[in-house]
């Protein structure tokens, strides 16, 4: 039995994207039918039908009764239509214009324009229940319940039309409808939005980046090495061993290395954000230096993405369950961190080009967040599905049974646990397998963009009831370069879950 509108709806806010998938194959040519109404022309109408979609699933929390998700998508495709009237009718320069390069809008092919003529000369309801009947076969019931309206008045409606149409007319309607049909990938259309999203934001970055973050690299060292030759016993120097190293509750700190912290960890924060978005992961840049390795923790499936097989390199670890996508951060308010970042002597450059990137945002970006892990989660879980049952043997083990990851050793252990995991080379995968991975790594990456220029970490937004930990790392033999090398790492109120760790650099490292 097919699931009811009320229960897709109720999954894809439990994060299963799929769903809503289901959702779209659904509703696309109904709404589509809607759009091709309101613009009556076809390429305006596929636009109008994907904004449309998306804005639902944006807004998807505010449906109140969600079996009436029809009638809910008819007043968003209606609206967004209006809005985009609206946006029309305000003076402005095209981009193209400006260049030179005014762009060739397509011409409608004669049959079109036929059809068009022939459709404007019925009333509008009479015109919305034939466009809709011919875009997809539709009956009278479900043009109905989409419109609101009784099955009779639909009938009623049709019979209408086609009295005011010669017969040659209603064929052709037919058949450029048919030819007009929205693509088979409607559904699938995310992974450019993405890209377009980070050549959006990279445009908005300054002219000298690599200067820029060398002076941010330098004022924070300089703030870290200060704090760590000065900070008052017991807390150092020297530095005790991890793990042994004590959490300095922030407030605890004298007021004038409080402020230099704060300071440097902004720094840090607006240094990792201008690495996110200029530089690519590097199997963006090159996909086939991916590695991966499912595993589980705590019950839930995660994936390990790597650039290594091994356990160093740049890796990250991802969980593909529901409760991730909630547990998201929401955006940081504009207002708080514009206050932030107003409080930094930082470089005019700097500081203007954050606030470009956050005016790029789309709208609730939050919601575009968590759909982007959603699908993302997807599709890995859909690769694991895919991967063959040799390499599955190595992988999906438990990794944190009986452990408890507040503790040192306890994590040493969990590592040891997933350096015995296999991995497998993304090259190796069957094209489909392939052609999967690449998109949730290319969502993957788009989503932490997001995350980078819209929220701040927990450490910033709720610095005073954080803690810092100073430190040296273990002189293990495992460890080395490593090993004797100061740290500092700072937690947010959550402890472990938002704690973030690096290195002290002497001064020969600047």
């Amino acid at each position: 039995m097919a699931a009811s509108d009320g229960q897709l709806v109720e999954k894809t806010r439990q994060g299963d994207r799929e769903a809503f998938g289901r959702l779209v194959d659904r509703y696309r040519d109904m709404a589509y039918g809607l759009a091709y109404h309101l613009t009556r022309d076809f390429e305006a109408a596929r636009d109008l039908v994907q904004d449309a979609f998306v804005q639902a699933y944006l807004h998807l929390g505010q449906l109140r009764e969600p079996e009436k998700f029809a009638g809910w998508l008819r007043r968003i495709t209606t609206n967004v239509h209006r809005m985009n009237r609206r946006r029309r009718e305000v003076p402005t320069v095209a981009l193209e214009q400006e260049a030179n390069m005014v762009r060739e809008e397509p011409r409608a092919s004669e049959v079109e324009v036929v059809v068009q003529e022939a459709l404007a000369r019925l009333t509008a309801p009479d015109r919305l229940a034939l466009t809709l009947h011919y875009v997809n076969g539709y009956s009278s019931a479900e043009i109905g319940r989409f419109l609101g309206i009784r099955s009779e008045t639909v009938r009623a409606r049709l019979t209408r039309a086609r009295q005011n149409l010669r017969e040659e007319l209603l064929q052709m309607a037919e058949d450029v409808f048919r030819e007009n049909a929205l693509a088979p990938e409607f559904r699938e259309d995310v992974i450019g939005a993405v890209n377009r999203l980070v050549e959006g934001l990279r445009s908005r970055l300054p002219d000298g980046l690599g200067e820029i973050r060398q002076r941010l690299r330098r004022q924070r060292n300089e703030r870290w090495r200060h704090l760590a030759a000065n900070l008052p016993a017991p807390w150092g120097p020297p530095f005790k061993e991890r793990p042994e190293a004590p959490r300095i509750a922030v407030a605890r700190l004298p007021d004038d290395l409080r402020q230099e912290l704060r300071e440097s960890l902004y720094y840090w924060w607006l240094d990792l954000a201008l690495q996110d978005i200029s530089e690519d992961l590097p199997w963006i840049a090159d996909f086939d230096s991916l590695w991966i390795r499912y595993f589980r923790s705590r019950g839930r499936l995660c994936v390990w993405l790597a650039n290594v097989p091994g356990g160093s390199g740049t890796i990250f670890s991802v969980g593909l369950e529901p409760k991730d996508v909630a547990d998201l951060p929401a955006e940081t308010e504009p207002a708080q961190a514009e206050e932030a970042l107003a409080a930094l002597a930082m470089p005019t450059e700097l500081r203007e080009a954050f606030g470009r990137l956050r005016e790029a945002l789309p709208a609730s970006v939050g919601s575009l967040s968590q759909a982007m892990h959603g699908e993302m989660a997807r599709l890995l879980r859909q690769v694991w599905d895919d991967l063959p049952v040799d390499a599955k043997a190595g992988m999906g083990a438990e990794l944190s049974e009986g452990l408890d990851p507040a503790r040192w050793e306890d994590r040493l252990k969990r590592g040891e646990r997933m350096s015995k995991l296999r991995s497998v080379a993304a090259k190796s995968l069957s094209e489909p397998t392939r052609e999967r991975l690449k998109k949730a790594v290319i969502l993957h990456w788009g989503r932490r963009l997001l995350a980078t220029v819209a929220h701040l970490p927990s450490w910033l937004t709720d610095f005073d009831r954080g803690e810092v930990e100073f430190g040296v790392r273990e002189r293990d033999a495992d460890l080395k370069p490593w090993g004797g090398q100061p740290y500092i790492k700072i937690y947010g109120p959550d402890g472990e879950r938002d704690a973030f760790e690096t290195n002290i650099p002497r001064s020969s490292d600047d």
